[in-house]
């Protein structure tokens, strides 16, 4: 019989949990991934997509596929409170994958959606700071 995509995005995610508490950071995105691709609709599948933005940022070096994967997080209603974390974690990968104009227009975005959130300071700080009026920043 079949294994359903409920029974194999459960595995999965317990495989990645397996991974990433005994440091297979690598093992642990390639398993969340798969739960992306396997069950894309799954209750799991935002939290998997936080998570491997979270690992790619954080453990992996690959901040632009992160800021792809905070996105698709944010964009799936199932994420509930953690949408703003995504959205703010999405601001500082794309800065870190060099991509500043994307990521000031991802922080005003993430201000205007979450105005009294708790990134909604720390976001406006960066784009004040790193805001110019000509080519030659201040």
């Amino acid at each position: 019989a079949a294994v359903s995509a409920a029974t194999q995005s459960d595995e999965l995610l317990a495989l990645a949990d397996t991974a990433r508490s005994t440091g297979h950071h690598s093992a642990a995105a390639e398993a969340l991934k798969q739960l992306l691709v396997v069950a894309p609709a799954d209750v799991n599948a935002a939290t998997a997509a936080f998570t491997l933005g979270r690992l790619e940022l954080e453990q992996l070096g690959r901040p632009a596929d992160a800021a792809a994967h905070f996105a698709l997080a944010a964009a799936n209603p199932s994420l509930g409170p953690l949408t703003e974390d995504a959205l703010a974690r999405r601001v500082e990968a794309l800065r870190a994958a060099g991509r500043q104009e994307e990521a000031r227009g991802a922080a005003r975005q993430t201000i205007e959606r979450f105005p009294r959130g708790a990134n909604a300071a720390q976001l406006q700080r960066w784009l004040e700071e790193t805001s110019h009026d000509g080519p030659w920043p201040r």
